[in-house]
């Protein structure tokens, strides 16, 4: 549970899960030592509080490394019950300690993703960004002339294992300080391959990132 980054890639190797077993006093069946098994990490990130920060150094690994197969997130939705605070009437979640008991494990509990009507929390937003199912990097073109428009490629890697990314649209906005100067869209993306990359030329107007023109 709750391995380092390090310590993941090491349990990637015959050799660190055989010490990793070793440490837990635990060996494998006779005839079977010398291949690897696939690493699932049944807790590796605890979304209490401010957490899950550093989700994506751990994703990186798994997505470089054969055999890890990712993990699972202590827990999906904090463990609060719906309760008025009798002075005010205002509504919170409570968890120990807010019913008078003596004996609690105070917010222990309020560990999840989402707030227990399952809003969700920041961090959500986060593990959704690690996980998403698709990967993108834009480039431009250089050499444009200054009044003409700008063209750039935006490459998608499609991270399905069984499903090509055709299915996916990709839609796109240009701010300036958070105000909006354009934005765009394209149909489906072509018929990625699970696993590969496709490139997407997008387009923006003369004058759109200040009149210059590549860059």
């Amino acid at each position: 549970m709750y391995p380092s980054v390090e310590k993941l890639r090491s349990m990637a190797t015959l050799e660190g899960q055989i010490a990793a077993n070793t440490e837990i006093g635990r060996t494998w069946p006779r005839g079977t030592h010398s291949h690897t098994r696939p690493v699932i990490m049944c807790e590796y990130a605890h979304a209490m509080g401010n957490s899950t920060g550093n989700l994506d150094e751990y994703w990186r690994l798994i997505r470089a490394t054969e055999g890890l197969q990712g993990g699972f997130i202590w827990d999906w939705m904090d463990q609060g019950l719906l309760k008025a605070d009798p002075a005010t009437g205002k509504e919170f979640w409570a968890y120990g300690g807010d019913y008078g008991e003596s004996v609690h494990d105070a917010n222990f509990n309020i560990n999840g993703l989402c707030f227990p009507d399952q809003t969700p929390h920041p961090a959500m937003a986060h593990v959704k960004y690690v996980y998403a199912p698709a990967a993108i990097s834009l480039s431009w073109a250089t050499g444009a002339p200054a009044t003409g428009p700008l063209r750039g490629t935006v490459r998608v890697t499609n991270r399905y294992d069984f499903l090509a990314a055709s299915h996916l649209t990709l839609s796109w906005k240009l701010e300036d300080d958070g105000v909006p100067i354009t934005a765009g869209a394209t149909g489906p993306l072509p018929a990625c391959p699970p696993g590969g990359t496709c490139d997407v030329p997008i387009e923006l107007p003369p004058g759109a990132c200040g009149g210059g023109g590549g860059g």
